[in-house]
């Protein structure tokens, strides 16, 4: 076998996902592969979103003692303390019932 002497070569960068080729009136054409183009949102959800992302935000914050509560509560369920916080914060927390027969509601501001 005959050792070469010459320049090694790189290989180039890859096509993949850069150009593209369809076939118009008989004819191959390659085309620039086209950027994703993403849907407008609204303004509406923005605002849901920072709400949200807020509410994320502020449940690394809670007291050693609430969220301890909070575990209890959800112990045996599908729901995360994260899930009852953020439910609390929107409103929309339901009552869950305590063992003795107590109920906890939920406490939140009106303009939440």
């Amino acid at each position: 076998m005959i050792k070469q002497t010459g320049p090694t070569t790189r290989r180039g960068p890859s096509y993949r996902k850069a150009v593209y080729l369809y076939e118009r009136n008989g004819q191959l054409i390659v085309a620039k592969w086209p950027k994703p183009k993403g849907t407008k949102i609204s303004q509406k959800q923005r605002d849901a979103m920072e709400k949200f992302r807020q509410a994320q935000w502020l449940t690394k914050y809670i007291p050693g003692s609430i969220m301890a509560e909070m575990i209890d509560l959800v112990r045996g369920t599908a729901l995360l303390p994260r899930d009852l916080f953020t439910a609390g914060m929107y409103g929309r927390l339901f009552s869950i019932g305590i063992e003795g027969g107590g109920r906890q509601l939920p406490v939140h501001h009106p303009h939440l």
